[in-house]
């Protein structure tokens, strides 16, 4: 399928936020889960980065916080993302999956689940999980190909059955002559 970047006009990472207290709360499961969990403003800066983000994309939170998120991980979707953000903006909600980069440059595949937080008609914010499919993917393309390499064994085989009867119909024609 066809991937999408995401080039969002905003700096990578921006100073103009006050994020030396973290807006996350910590005793409500935020920094428990094994989901990397990712709050983000409407223009995509990261206001919240829990330890499983930290885990899975390799940054800090003193790293990521304020940075914009398509940049800082190198975002690529299977869609456009300006149809994602209509499904966003009509459902409350939107669920796919991302290819992205982590800090030491592996590529990651991410089932991702966000969530929009309306403050107000023109504010709110983003709240994603994510979570790594990379292996599960490599895994399932791996399995489609034994899968498509046993069924052309089979259709293969099948033929060969067919010629061994014909050598056994062409004795017969031989003992009749």
């Amino acid at each position: 399928y066809e991937i999408y970047d995401c080039d969002w006009s905003s700096d990578v990472c921006s100073s103009d936020l006050d994020l030396s207290h973290p807006t996350i709360p910590s005793g409500d499961g935020w920094n428990q889960t094994h989901d990397a969990m990712v709050r983000r403003d409407l223009r995509g800066r990261i206001i919240g980065w829990s330890t499983a983000a930290e885990r899975l994309y390799g940054w800090t939170w003193a790293e990521a916080a304020g940075c914009n998120i398509q940049q800082l991980l190198h975002c690529r979707y299977a869609r456009e993302v300006e149809l994602i953000q209509e499904e966003m903006a009509a459902n409350g909600h939107w669920y796919g999956q991302v290819s992205r980069t982590a800090s030491d440059g592996r590529e990651l595949i991410v089932d991702m689940r966000c969530t929009l937080i309306r403050d107000t008609a023109t504010s709110g914010e983003i709240l994603e999980t994510s979570w790594d499919v990379t292996e599960r993917n490599r895994e399932a393309e791996a399995q489609s190909v034994l899968d498509h390499r046993y069924r052309n064994m089979f259709h293969a085989m099948v033929v060969s059955f067919w010629e061994l009867d014909f050598s056994l119909v062409r004795e017969i024609g031989r003992a009749h002559v």
